[in-house]
C-alpha cells in the first residue's frame, strides 16, 4: 500500500489526498520516497531548460532584480506542516541523517556534497555588507547535506536564512562550476537508464498481465474443449450407433431382397418350360383347326366348338404363364432397384459416418493445436518470469504476505533510483550556482518582508523569493501555530506541495490557511493515535455548528484535518460501516509482540501486519501491579517502583539510558516522575525541556527500545483512570513507542474494574503472551 500511496501522491490528478498510517507503518519512509521523487522531477525540469540561468526580471530595489523560478520547478517545492512541534522537528532532523543511508550510497552523497559542511555546523553571522562573515562551529558529522530545515518560529526562520547565506557564500567561494554541463549530462544519462529500466519493467508487467490473461483464456479454452469434445464425441458415438443400426437394417434388407430376387429368378426360370410347352400346345391346337371352317360350322358344329374350346384353353394357359412371367420379371426389376437403393443408402451412411468422424478428428486436431500453441506461449512467459527474479503483484498470497510484498521492484531499479536522486542533488547545486544572485535576492527580500510588501509588486517579490528559498532547502517544515506568521504574505496556491504530518492531531481550522496557500496537499496521520487538543468545551462546539449549520464531522471534539480529508479522499479504505479512511498503511515494523498485538487489537481490528519475522519480533511486556494513595493522579509507590526498575537496568547496562522512555497519561504525574528520576540522573533535557519523560501527547512519532507506561490514579480518582483508557488512543500510542519492551505500572485491579475494553484487552494480551512465552 505504501507504493500505492507514493504513486498517487506523484501522479494522481486530485489536489488533496490522505494517507492513514498506524504507528510504525512507515509514514516517514513514505514521505522520503515522495520527496526524493519530487527532487528528481525538479532536476528533470532544470536539465530541460535551454538556459539554466533564469533571467532576473523582477525588480526589488533600484536596479537589483530577482529571477522568476519556472512554475514547472516551483510547483514541486515541499513544505511540511503539523500541529505537533515534535513531528516537524523529527521529520527535518531525520531526512538528512547519514545513519539512515545505506553504506553503498554514503560515499556518493559525500561526493555530491549538498552543502554537507553547512548541515553539520552551528552558524553565526557577524558584520554587515562586505564585512559580513558567516562563522561555522563544526559539529558531529551526522548529516549528509542541507536537505531539510525547520521554519515557522522567527528563530527558526533566522537560522534558515543564515543557512541560505552560508550556501550563497559556499557557491561563490568554493563551488567548482566547471563541472556544470557534465552534471547535467550525467543526470540525463542516469534518467534515461532508469527510464529504460522502467519501460522494461512496464513491458514485463504487460507480459505478466498477458500471462494471466493467457492462463485464464487457456483454462477456459481447455474447459470449453473438454466440454465440447465430450459433447461432440457423445454425438459421434450416437451417430455411429444409429448408422450401424441403419447399416445393419439395410444389410438385412439387402439380404432379404437378394433372397426375394433369387426367388423371383427361380420363378421366372420355372416358367420357361411350362411356357414353352403351353406354346407348343397352343400351336398343336392351332394346327388342328377344321378346314374349311365354314363347312364344319354347318355340318360338324360340335367339332368346331371343341376346337375353339381347346384353342381358348391353350391360349388362356399361355397368357396366364406370360402374365406370371411378366409379373416376376417386374418383381425382379423392382427388387434389383431396391437393392441398388439399399446399396446407395449404405454407401451414403458409411460416407456420412466417415465424414463426421473425419470432421471430429479435424476439429480435435485444431483445438489441440490451439491449446498447444497457448500452452507454449504460457511456457515462454513462465520461463521469462522464473528467470527475471521480479516479484509481481500476486493476489493469491495470504493477506499478511500480500501486504508485505513489494511487487515490480528489483535491487537494480532501487539502486538506479538512489543514484538518480544523488545526481539530482548535484543538478540542484549546479542550478543554484548559476542562479546564486536570485538566491541572494530571495534571502534579502524574505529577511525583510516589511520593506518590500508595500511595493507595487511586493506580494510577487515575496512569493518568488520563497520559491528560491524552498528550492535551496528542498524540505522546510513549520507548525501551524507559526504558519500564519511565516507565510502571511503568500497568496493562494503559492506553495507547491504541502504535507501535513500527524494530521490526526491537527484541528481542521488550524490547517485551513496552509491548505489555501498550497497547490497540492497530502495529509498523513492516524486518528487512532493522539486526538487534537481542543480548548473549547464540546457543548460550545455543538452550539457553533448548530448556529452556522455546519456538520458535526467538521466541528466536533473528534474532528481533525485527517478525519475530514479522509472523508473526502477518493482513494481509501472502508474501515467499518461508518468510517472511511485514506490510503491505509498496514505493515508495522517497529514494535515486537505483544506491543504490536495490543495496538492491532484495540485500534485496528487486526488489520495491521507484523513486518518482522516471528523469531525477530518476540519482545517483553509486563503489568507491574502497584497500588497506593494518589495525589492528583500521582502515586508515590508507582514512582518508587519505576525508579527501582530503571536504576537496576542502568546498573546492569548504562548504555540503556538513551533507550528508555517514561510515558504517562497525566501531566502532573510526568512532572513528578521527572523529579523522582532526577535522583538517579535518568532525566534528559534539551533546550530546557525533558526529552525522555512526559505525557503520551509529547511522544507521538517517537520510539525507544524500552517504554515504561505509568498510569497513576487510585480508586478515589477512578474518573481520571477511566478517562485514560476510555478510548484506545493513549494505550495505542504508548505501546507502539516501545520497540522491544513495554512495561505498565498501575493498579491492575482498579483498571480491570473500570469496564474498559482497552484496559481489559491489554491485560489479557500481556498475560496470554507471558503464559505462552513462559
Amino acid at each position: 500500500m505504501q507504493q500505492v500511496a507514493v504513486n498517487l501522491a506523484l501522479h494522481d490528478k486530485n489536489e488533496i489526498r490522505s494517507v492513514n498510517g498506524p504507528p510504525g507503518t512507515g509514514k516517514t519512509t513514505l514521505l522520503k520516497d515522495i520527496f526524493a521523487d519530487l527532487v528528481v522531477q525538479q532536476a528533470v525540469e532544470m536539465v530541460q531548460l535551454s538556459d539554466k540561468t533564469i533571467k532576473r526580471s523582477l525588480v526589488y530595489w533600484q536596479s537589483a532584480k530577482i529571477g522568476i523560478l519556472p512554475s514547472s520547478i516551483s510547483d514541486k517545492n515541499i513544505v511540511v506542516a503539523s500541529s505537533n512541534n515534535g513531528a516537524v522537528q523529527n521529520i527535518v532532523k531525520e531526512l538528512p541523517k547519514k545513519e539512515t543511508i545505506a553504506n553503498d550510497f554514503q560515499k556518493q552523497l559525500d561526493e555530491a556534497d549538498y552543502f554537507k559542511d553547512i548541515s553539520n555546523s552551528k552558524l553565526t553571522g557577524e558584520g554587515f555588507g562586505k564585512n559580513r562573515e558567516i562563522k561555522r562551529e563544526t559539529l558531529n558529522e551526522e548529516n549528509w547535506g542541507v536537505f531539510s530545515l525547520e521554519g515557522g518560529a522567527s528563530t527558526n526562520v533566522n537560522k534558515l536564512l543564515l543557512s541560505i547565506e552560508a550556501i550563497e557564500k559556499d557557491l561563490e567561494d568554493n563551488y567548482q562550476s566547471s563541472t556544470g554541463e557534465g552534471v547535467y549530462q550525467e543526470f540525463s544519462r542516469l534518467y534515461k537508464e532508469l527510464k529504460i529500466e522502467k519501460e522494461k519493467m512496464q513491458e514485463y508487467s504487460e507480459k505478466i498481465h498477458s500471462l494471466q490473461k493467457l492462463k485464464t483464456k487457456h483454462t477456459k479454452q481447455n474447459i470449453a474443449f473438454e466440454q465440447e469434445e465430450k459433447k461432440k464425441r457423445t454425438s459421434l458415438i450416437t451417430q455411429e450407433a444409429e448408422a450401424t443400426r441403419e447399416f445393419e437394417r439395410l444389410r438385412q434388407e439387402s439380404l432379404n431382397l437378394q433372397d426375394d430376387l433369387s426367388n423371383a429368378s427361380i420363378e421366372i426360370e420355372n416358367l420357361i418350360d411350362p411356357q414353352a410347352q403351353a406354346k407348343r400346345n397352343y400351336d398343336v391346337v392351332t394346327s388342328q383347326k377344321p378346314s374349311p371352317l365354314w363347312f364344319h360350322k354347318i355340318f360338324n358344329r360340335h367339332k368346331v366348338e371343341q376346337y375353339f374350346k381347346n384353342l381358348n384353353d391353350a391360349n388362356d394357359h399361355l397368357n396366364d404363364l406370360s402374365k406370371q412371367k411378366t409379373k416376376w420379371l417386374n418383381e425382379r426389376i423392382r427388387l434389383e432397384n431396391r437393392l441398388k437403393e439399399t446399396a446407395t443408402k449404405s454407401e451414403h451412411i458409411q460416407k456420412q459416418t466417415q465424414d463426421t468422424k473425419a470432421d471430429f478428428e479435424r476439429w480435435t486436431t485444431t483445438q489441440h493445436n490451439a491449446l498447444e500453441k497457448s500452452a507454449q506461449e504460457i511456457a515462454v512467459l513462465e520461463n521469462l518470469k522464473s528467470q527475471s527474479g521480479i516479484k509481481e503483484l500476486d493476489f493469491s498470497l495470504s493477506y499478511d504476505e500480500l501486504q508485505k510484498s513489494n511487487p515490480w521492484f528489483t535491487m537494480q531499479f532501487r539502486k538506479l533510483q538512489s543514484e538518480l536522486f544523488i545526481s539530482a542533488l548535484k543538478v540542484r547545486k549546479q542550478f543554484l550556482y548559476e542562479n546564486r544572485k536570485s538566491l541572494k535576492a530571495a534571502r534579502i527580500i524574505w529577511s525583510k518582508p516589511s520593506e518590500y510588501i508595500g511595493k507595487e509588486n511586493g506580494l510577487q517579490l515575496i512569493s518568488e523569493s520563497w520559491q528560491w528559498l524552498n528550492l535551496a532547502i528542498p524540505v522546510i517544515s513549520t507548525t501551524f501555530a507559526s504558519f500564519g506568521r511565516m507565510f502571511k504574505n503568500l497568496n493562494e496556491n503559492s506553495i507547491g506541495n504541502l504535507f501535513i504530518d500527524e494530521a490526526g492531531q491537527a484541528l481542521p481550522q488550524a490547517s485551513v490557511g496552509a491548505i489555501y496557500r498550497s497547490k497540492k496537499v497530502m495529509v498523513v496521520g492516524d486518528p487512532s493515535q493522539i486526538q487534537p487538543v481542543m480548548t473549547l468545551d464540546s457543548n460550545v462546539l455543538t452550539l457553533i455548528g448548530r448556529i452556522y449549520k455546519v456538520d458535526e464531522k467538521f466541528v466536533s471534539a473528534n474532528a481533525s484535518t485527517q478525519t475530514i480529508v479522509d472523508a473526502t479522499s477518493q482513494y481509501g479504505f472502508q474501515k467499518n460501516e461508518d468510517e472511511w479512511i485514506g490510503i491505509p498503511l498496514w505493515v508495522h515494523r517497529r514494535s515486537d509482540y505483544p506491543m504490536f498485538t495490543i495496538s492491532n487489537k484495540i485500534s485496528y481490528d487486526d488489520l495491521m501486519v507484523q513486518g518482522k519475522s516471528k523469531d525477530e519480533s518476540q519482545g517483553k511486556s509486563r503489568w507491574y501491579d502497584s497500588t497506593g494513595k494518589a495525589n492528583d493522579k500521582f502515586v508515590k509507590e508507582q514512582a518508587d517502583l519505576l525508579k527501582s526498575l530503571i536504576d537496576k537496568r542502568l546498573q546492569d547496562d548504562p548504555n540503556l539510558a538513551d533507550e528508555i522512555y517514561v510515558i504517562t497519561p497525566f501531566s502532573n504525574v510526568a512532572n513528578k516522575l521527572v523529579q523522582v528520576l532526577d535522583g538517579i540522573n535518568f532525566t534528559k533535557r534539551e533546550n530546557g525541556k525533558t526529552t525522555n519523560i512526559g505525557t503520551v501527547h509529547t511522544f507521538q512519532g517517537k520510539e525507544a527500545k524500552i517504554v515504561y507506561f505509568v498510569l497513576g490514579a487510585d480508586s478515589d480518582s477512578s474518573g481520571a483512570a477511566r478517562w485514560a483508557v476510555s478510548v484506545p488512543n493513549m494505550m495505542n500510542v504508548a505501546a507502539t513507542r516501545a520497540k522491544k519492551e513495554f512495561y505498565i505500572i498501575g493498579d491492575k485491579k482498579l483498571y480491570a474494574s473500570l469496564g474498559s475494553e482497552v484496559a481489559n484487552k491489554t491485560i489479557s494480551i500481556i498475560d496470554d503472551y507471558n503464559n505462552v512465552v513462559v
